[in-house]
């Protein structure tokens, strides 16, 4: 191994584990970690290596070898949260690389805190992920209960749609990505997967990114429940016949949409203030007349009163659950508790795979608002 001189950028001694060539396999596979927002990568001594201001890992006390994947654990600095990285190199073998699938999943569950698989999976999970190139079902299949009973979702990829590429350019696959568990999800929604461009390899290296992507202007979005407000829809009809605008046609409905989204937001704004306050001045007569009945028997008015500050505080939940549901585009069978984790899951999951991540624009993949 050529030795690396030292640089500028590192301060304090970096301790390296090496994976013996008789227990690695493939050498077009390795992991990347840097900090969005510092260029300057700090390394800590005994044996922590801090990487940016977000993540430290520890070589020593939490690696786990194996020929085919390799545990990475340390926590994330802000938080303490544990998270364990597992880079895999899945075999080409089906019966092998199906057994990979267990030893991950016993791996998985074995370890604590927020879990990351990347690599090369050897495998696609739809037939969409291949182009010109054999689909097995059945191979697909067993990929997937093996995401689902591992707990494990993955972002929309943004740059492209697969990661490998054969020598003659005829044939794509994505068998490339990354896997992240449901709680990483819910802690980083926003979060995507890039699909970079390839230089020296015939497989994609693939780039993730918890910064979010701002695109400026968001579309307007219109909830039901609005029309349950009173006076709303007789607020709306009073501003567009308020409105007066002289130019072209196109211009003018543009400029009224846009003048009427800011005064059904200012509105809304200062309807919901008021809803607030009544939510939270019912849920605290609800506590004192729960405080009371715990010393005395309640009167007959407290009762009647406990009865309305339950019915207003069910309505405004109602309410806010009834837009949590459109914004997940789901109609459940059953009310689902806004507070639940799978609620929130489902929400995450439709919010990252309906981000746009970039546009195509010649050939070149732009992640700015500024085309």
């Amino acid at each position: 191994m050529d030795e690396v001189p030292p640089t500028d950028e590192a301060t304090g001694s970096l301790e390296v584990e090496v994976v013996p060539e008789s227990q690695s396999t493939g050498t077009n596979d390795g992991i990347l970690v840097t900090n969005s927002t510092e260029e300057k990568v700090e390394f800590e001594v005994e044996k922590t290596v801090a990487i940016g201001d977000e993540i430290e890992i520890n070589l020593h006390n939490h690696l786990d070898q194996h020929r085919r994947y390799l545990v990475i654990s340390g926590r994330i600095r802000a938080s303490r949260l544990a998270l364990n990285v597992i880079t895999v190199y899945a075999p080409n073998d089906v019966a092998e690389r199906r057994a990979v699938w267990g030893e991950l999943l016993q791996v998985r569950r074995g370890l604590t805190g927020l879990g990351v698989l990347v690599g090369d999976f050897n495998e696609v999970r739809y037939a969409s992920e291949r182009l010109n190139s054999e689909f097995i079902g059945s191979n697909a299949e067993v990929f997937n209960k093996f995401t689902e009973d591992a707990d494990l979702t993955e972002y929309q990829m943004g740059g492209g749609s697969f990661t490998y590429v054969s020598d003659r350019g005829d044939k794509f696959s994505k068998l490339d990505r990354i896997l992240v568990c449901k709680d990483f999800m819910g802690l980083w929604p926003l979060a995507t997967i890039m699909n970079l461009a390839k230089e020296y390899s015939d497989h994609k290296p693939l780039l993730l990114s918890s910064v979010p992507i701002d695109f400026k202007h968001i579309p307007f979005r219109f909830f039901n429940s609005w029309l349950d407000i009173p006076s709303f829809v007789d607020y709306v009809e009073l501003q567009c016949r308020r409105f007066k605008f002289t130019g072209p046609a196109d211009l003018a409905f543009t400029t009224k949409l846009r003048w009427l989204k800011s005064r059904i937001k200012w509105w809304l704004e200062m309807k919901k203030g008021d809803e607030e306050k009544r939510y939270l001045m019912y849920k605290q007569k609800l506590l004192v007349l729960e405080g009371f009945a715990e010393s005395r028997p309640l009167s007959a008015n407290e009762l009647v009163l406990r009865l309305k500050c339950l019915a207003a505080v069910a309505a405004a939940d109602q309410v806010k659950q009834k837009d949590l549901r459109q914004k997940a585009r789901v109609r459940w069978a059953l009310e689902g508790d806004e507070n639940s984790s799978y609620f929130h899951a489902v929400l995450n999951a439709n919010l990252s795979s309906n981000r746009i991540h970039g546009f195509m624009v010649n050939s070149q993949w732009i992640r700015t608002h500024r085309l």
